[in-house]
């Protein structure tokens, strides 16, 4: 018991009339800095000896209750009390407002009433009249129990008393605790707690009612317009929005108050809140969102069929179509944001029901900035189960497949598209652009997407419309790239999965089993073109396709279109295989039944596709025959096999011997039309119109790339025509001699000028038959003798040979293409028949293809020598093979100028021939020969630009072009050489370092330096020339007549005001360092640009105090002759000797100028 006494200590029951927060408040608010060693009951008895209290108390105290405390009359006491304080003070408020209001004039209360709308709102009125009236009936209430209490009965009971009083204490005295109020479970501040949020009242007028949903998907949802003023006198139709109506406070008749419109976050904020600042954070939750632009995309809306919604419609539809869903709920439709937001809900309905928006978007619309996005939301939610996995796979069909779906035919072509670096310097005009877009199918992440549609063909969960849309986007990933092909090809049971699904299906097939899927074969046929390796794996299915050659069309349990396709399909991946090598021994193991098919399509077939598919499977089975040892693996199919297809050419052999016979002329007609008339002229006739038609519709604005497309695939057909009919009219002609390319009435010239043009259309696949070509070309010309005797044209054949086929590293090489006519050494060396896309053609022609040759294809071997510390062509080269750099470039540059002279004297030049920029670039690349050599023990006689026969050479290949247009095309030419990492400007600063060095004033290296020089090219090039080598200025002498350009517009205009140049131009001009040749008239053209205004273009001004400035140096600094070049020069443009004889009213412009800056008595005489 004294224990218990020592922990309770002294407590004492505090009087009833005692205040509760007194001591709280003063501990909280006036608590002084204490020490944290001391326990709360040391402080509180070191607080108490201070205050002087007496000692602690010990022992409990007695609790007395006396007729003095009962209940009723104490709570009656302390109701009064409260009433008394509550009502007396709020009677002395009203009282006070009362005599206020009634000293005040008619002024002060219009603009006190006004201040209370301001700041309350237009209800005011409504919510004080409520207010009072809740007042009014507390007050009744209170008054009522009052009444009640003190007519009541005491209870004199000490226990009631007791609990009564307890009651009393801890429900009326109890002060909350502080820490409550500052807890962080407090959902409202302590300056709001006593405050109530209020609505409006509803009244019926305030409901619309609208037709529900269409209950049938099919039916499309309108947009339903808000009632009329018929529709409001209905009283079934009820408005869910509520109409704005005037509400105005009336006070002694005055008019009716503005009001703020009902529900805006500052009528909400006045009503409720109405001593809360505007910029109070806890208040952003009535704050509406900024307004965004409605034509910006982002702010494009959309409802939930993927339609555009427009500004003015989204802010009047109807509520309940679902249209209001979003964060920003004032205006109808999803933005695209919000629906990619929406599309990663974890509700599966809602995120099924975007990621089907999205994907009727992507079908409506196509907006390539979207498509990568989509793409991304689909495959993250295509491993989900229900309709949030079936929507996601129709977005990826979309996507992929729909995208571009006219490119499901096409094959033997990759789509990827090669990129150039990031950012690609333009040196024209010195700025950077930016990389092409890159395609986002190479975006996918390809080995989680296989591995999704691998487990969901697997498992079966989606229906068969999604599994066929699986198979769509497989074989359009298929064609995109020969990587994706590989990938697909080594997805673990992935083709499996396929054949099994979609076309290994029981024969006769179930009602309930799925009808077998020619796009399976596709697939295959897709992924085997590739490369050979996948068609190595591909060939481990082929035999579960004989069921379709087996069952021909007249007997298999499914539809006629059916059967075909599959057939086809069959044959066409027989085809494939058999271009490689492959399976080609089931000409053999099925013999049979090929040669019943053999019949069917002689006899009843109808179908071109099944008879080109027959027809194309045998013609590659014959090239097979004809080198057993060149089949994987040798000697699957002999040559004796090939009478088994002899029917065909029976056939054929039999109408035209009947021919003979009941035919006209003895069937003469028959055998012109069967090799060439009809079907040579057709086809060439159908080719003109469509090249004509696709020639019109690229020139045209509005064609699209699917009218391109459709226009070149119908020209590769008439092209397919005409190349076997040439085939087979080349076949039964015999050439004239040994020479495969002589054909009949055609000379040695006109031969050589066939084959430059071939080799420059070849394709990839036919490097064999350029190597061909290119030893057949380098016969016997009409040159001297000792051309021949020096055997001067096969020194420079293998890097010719080279240059067709790059030999790179195994890592860099691509691999081999099949031509598109086989051949036997073809189908054992090709490892793909897909060219490359047309961009990673240009981008790699040169480094990794060597076909087809450019134009000045013959300036190959100087490549080679100013690479030979790196090219590999050194070490392969002949062991009897030894010439120098003089003698390599002695048969180059007649090279050269042999062809360029046979293309021309047969018309073919203009397409043909090298260029203006390729020829000057070629003859530079002689000079820098000297480049990196030790000249020190060189001697003059070793360069090879000073041998007389390369001299002789180079200046017959450049005369043609000294009055030629000009272009700008000399930079972007040279990339081709140099590559995109090295820039031409620093090519042409070791060119110009070489001509300093070793040049001697050599005349033809000095008419190579001058075009860089020109307007076309950035001024760095200028500067490179005239600032950096000013001292080499003098040594050249190149006359006007001998410069590299016809149009001396290209080194004259535009003028550029640069400082750097402009003085050089004058130092160049007044110390005659450019005399007596073209530099010097470009110069004084400059400097006279400069002074005279009449010299700008269009009239433009000049700077004034620049030409005061350059006029005068002219005059003090130059000899008489420099004064009579500027001060009379006038371009017109004329030949130079005559700029400086012109006359006209521009004099007496000049004149004035003259005077202002006070020379005109000097120069008076030159104006005259």
């Amino acid at each position: 018991m004294d224990r218990k006494q020592q922990i309770i200590g002294s407590v004492i029951e505090r009087k009833p009339g005692a205040s509760a927060s007194t001591s709280t408040t003063k501990d909280l608010r006036g608590m002084g800095s204490q020490h944290r060693s001391k326990s709360t009951f040391t402080r509180g008895r070191e607080e108490a000896s201070r205050k002087g209290g007496k000692e602690r108390v010990r022992e409990v105290p007695v609790i007395q209750t006396t007729l003095n405390e009962i209940v009723a009359p104490r709570r009656s006491t302390l109701d009064g009390v409260a009433v008394r304080r509550a009502g007396g003070g709020r009677r002395e408020v009203s009282e006070e407002n009362q005599r206020r209001v009634e000293d005040m004039s008619q002024e002060e209360l219009e603009q006190e009433r006004r201040d209370i709308l301001e700041r309350f709102g237009t209800g005011v009125g409504d919510i004080l009249r409520k207010a009072k009236d809740a007042k009014e009936k507390r007050e009744r209430e209170s008054s009522k129990k009052c009444a009640v209490v003190s007519e009541g009965k005491v209870s004199t009971k000490p226990e009631e008393m007791e609990n009564e009083v307890v009651h009393e204490v801890n429900f009326s005295l109890s002060p909350p605790s502080p820490w409550c109020a500052l807890s962080r479970n407090s959902t409202r501040p302590p300056s709001r707690a006593d405050r109530k949020l209020r609505f409006a009242e509803l009244i019926p007028e305030d409901v619309h009612v609208y037709q529900s949903a269409p209950p049938s998907p099919k039916r499309k949802t309108l947009a339903l317009m808000a009632p009329s003023a018929s529709d409001r006198e209905d009283k079934s139709i009820i408005s869910l929005v509520r109409e704005s109506s005037p509400v105005a406070l009336q006070s002694n008749g005055t008019d009716e108050l503005a009001e703020l419109e009902e529900g805006t976050p500052e009528d909400i904020r006045r009503r409720f809140f109405p001593n809360m600042p505007v910029d109070d954070p806890t208040l952003a939750w009535i704050t509406s969102h900024p307004s965004h632009d409605p034509t910006s995309p982002s702010s494009l809306r959309f409802d939930l069929t993927g339609t555009p919604i427009s500004a003015s419609l989204s802010t009047s539809i109807p509520t309940h179509l679902g249209l209001h869903h979003h964060a920003e709920g004032t205006h109808a439709g999803y933005t695209i944001d919000d629906i990619f937001t929406l599309s990663r809900s974890t509700m599966p309905a809602q995120r099924a029901t975007m990621l089907d928006v999205l994907a009727r978007i992507a079908k409506g619309l196509g907006i390539e900035e979207l498509r990568e996005r989509i793409l991304a939301s689909g495959i993250e939610a295509m491993s989900q189960q229900g309709s949030v996995g079936i929507m996601a796979v129709d977005a990826l069909w979309v996507c992929i497949v729909g995208w571009d779906q006219e490119l499901v035919d096409i094959e033997g072509v990759e789509f990827v598209e090669s990129i150039p670096p990031s950012l690609v310097a333009d040196e024209s005009n010195g700025s950077k652009k930016p990389a092409t877009r890159r395609d986002p199918i190479s975006t996918l992440p390809l080995d989680y997407l296989l591995s999704q549609i691998s487990e969901a063909l697997s498992t079966g969960a989606l229906p068969e419309t999604s599994l066929a849309q699986l198979l769509d986007i497989l074989h359009r990933l298929g064609q995109y790239s020969n990587d994706y092909a590989t990938a697909i090809v080594a997805e673990t049971k992935l083709l499996s999965s396929v054949l099994s699904v979609f076309l290994l299906a029981p024969i006769p097939p179930a009602p309930t089993s799925p009808l077998p899927n020619p796009l399976v074969i596709q697939l295959l046929s897709t992924l085997a073109l590739a490369s050979r390796s996948n068609a190595s794996t591909a060939a481990n299915y082929a035999d579960a396709l004989l069921r379709f050659v087996v069952t021909l069309p007249p007997e298999s349990p499914y539809s006629q279109s059916l059967a075909i396709a599959l057939l086809a399909s069959t044959l066409e991946f027989y085809t494939v295989l058999a271009s490689y090598g492959l399976y080609a021994s089931i000409a053999t193991t099925a013999a049979e039944h090929f040669h019943s098919l053999g019949n069917y399509v002689l006899s009843k077939c109808i179908s071109k596709r099944s008879m080109s598919a027959w027809s194309n499977l045998l013609a590659a089975w014959i090239v097979c025959a004809t080198d057993p040892h060149q089949t994987t693996p040798s000697h699957e199919i002999l040559w004796s096999q090939v009478d088994v297809w002899a029917a065909v050419w029976i056939t054929v052999a039999a109408w035209l011997q009947d021919a003979r016979v009941n035919g006209i002329k003895g069937g003469e007609e028959a055998s012109r039309r069967l090799l060439n008339a009809t079907v040579v002229s057709q086809s060439i006739e159908n080719l003109q119109h469509f090249l004509q038609q696709l020639a019109s519709i690229d020139n045209s604005l509005e064609s699209t790339e699917t009218e391109i497309l459709v226009g070149l695939t119908e020209i590769s057909k008439e092209m397919k025509a005409l190349v076997a009919v040439l085939r087979l009219w080349l076949s039964c002609t015999s050439p004239l001699s040994d020479d495969s390319l002589a054909l009949p009435g055609t000379t040695p010239d006109l031969r050589l000028a066939q084959a430059c043009t071939i080799i420059q259309r070849v394709l990839l696949g036919d490097e064999d038959f350029t190597q061909q070509t290119l030893e057949h070309m380098m016969t016997r010309w009409n040159v001297p003798n000792a051309v021949w005797e020096n055997r001067d044209m096969d020194i420079i054949m293998p890097f010719c040979v080279h240059s067709v086929r790059p030999q790179l590293d195994e890592e860099e090489q691509y691999e081999d293409v099949q031509p598109l006519t086989l051949t036997p050494r073809s189908i054992a060396l090709a490892a793909t028949q897909r060219v490359p896309s047309l961009s990673t053609l240009r981008l790699r022609l040169g480094r990794d293809f060597g076909v087809p040759l450019p134009r000045d294809w013959s300036y190959t071997p100087l490549d080679y020598l100013l690479q030979s510390r790196t090219s590999p062509i050194f070490k392969v080269l002949p062991s009897n093979w030894s010439a120098s750099e003089t003698d390599v470039t002695r048969s180059v540059l007649l090279l050269g100028k042999t062809m360029r002279e046979v293309l021309r004297a047969h018309s073919l030049g203009s397409g043909f021939s090298m260029t203006r920029e390729e020829t000057v670039f070629g003859c530079m690349k002689v000079f820098m020969l000297e480049h990196g050599q030790n000249q020190e023990n060189d001697s003059l006689q070793d360069e090879a630009f000073r041998d007389g026969a390369v001299g002789s050479f180079m200046a017959d290949l450049l005369t043609p072009f000294f009055w030629a247009n000009a272009s700008s095309a000399l930079v972007h030419l040279s990339r081709r050489f140099l590559g995109s990492s090295t820039p031409f400007y620093h090519f042409y600063t070791e060119f110009l370092g070489l001509y300093d060095s070793i040049s001697f004033s050599h005349l033809l290296f000095t008419r190579l330096l001058l075009p860089p020089s020109s307007m076309c090219c950035p001024i760095d090039y200028r500067k490179l020339l005239w600032v950096n080598f000013h001292h080499t200025l003098r040594t050249i002498r190149t006359p006007v007549e001998d410069v590299l350009t016809g149009d001396l517009v290209q080194y004259l205009y535009p003028v550029k005001s640069d400082k750097a140049i402009v003085a050089t131009y004058l130092g160049a001009l007044v110390t005659s360092d450019a005399s007596h040749s073209f530099l010097r008239f470009v110069a004084a053209h400059y400097i006279a640009a400069h002074i005279w205004k009449d010299l700008q273009p269009g009239g433009e001004s000049i700077d004034e105090e620049r030409a005061d400035k350059l006029i005068k140096a002219v005059i003090t600094q130059g000899d008489r002759n420099t004064v009579k070049e500027v001060v009379p020069y006038k371009q017109d443009p004329l030949f130079p000797s005559r700029c400086y004889k012109q006359s006209g009213v521009w004099k007496d412009e000049r004149l004035h100028q003259v005077e202002r800056w006070g020379l005109k008595e000097r120069l008076q005489g030159l104006l005259a």
